[in-house]
């Protein structure tokens, strides 16, 4: 095995790994941890990370396996997290090294902008716009689950970062 497919297989194994342990600690201990009644999501924070630092290719792969995790760990819908998920890890992969260096804070930012429009943009085609409810949930719900997750981010941000220093051969400069 060249050190190249090994250096894929050992990233991959561990981002997998990371996947299942954050959604096994997010449904049993974070849960019952609430600020503002809500409890953070780190999920597709991680796909932001392994999108900032390994590009699209590998952000979308990630965004498939965390988006069914989500869609299966008690989503009202089987395909939303996925397809979300997907998307955002191709936005960031494509638009994160165009604007960005690859940066904890740069990953953390990406996670938080993108799960508040999943969140926002699933509330408002299933709630919004089909009742009569108005926008305080996402003042109340959304927004601040995004500031608890944002903040519990580095914890899942700096594993994806510390592999991507590990194994990364680009120079200095362009990181």
């Amino acid at each position: 095995m060249n050190l190249l497919r090994k250096e894929i297989v050992i990233k991959t194994g561990v981002v997998l790994i990371l996947l299942v342990l954050t959604a096994a600690f997010e449904t049993s201990i974070l849960s019952g941890i609430r600020v503002f009644g809500t409890s953070p999501q780190l999920l597709l924070f991680i796909v932001a990370a392994v999108s900032v630092y390994e590009g699209p290719t590998a952000g979308v792969a990630c965004g498939m396996f965390a988006g069914i995790l989500l869609d299966g760990l008690g989503a009202k819908s089987l395909w939303w997290y996925t397809v979300s998920a997907i998307g955002a890890a191709a936005l960031i992969g494509i638009l994160s090294p165009l604007y960005f260096r690859r940066r904890v804070l740069t990953a953390m930012l990406w996670g938080a902008v993108s799960w508040f429009f999943c969140e926002f943009f699933r509330f408002f085609a299933t709630f919004y716009l089909f009742s009569k409810a108005d926008l305080s949930p996402v003042f109340t719900v959304i927004l601040p689950q995004t500031v608890y997750s944002f903040l519990l981010s580095p914890l899942v941000i700096a594993p994806v970062a510390w592999l991507h220093k590990k194994f990364s051969q680009e120079q200095k400069l362009f990181r």
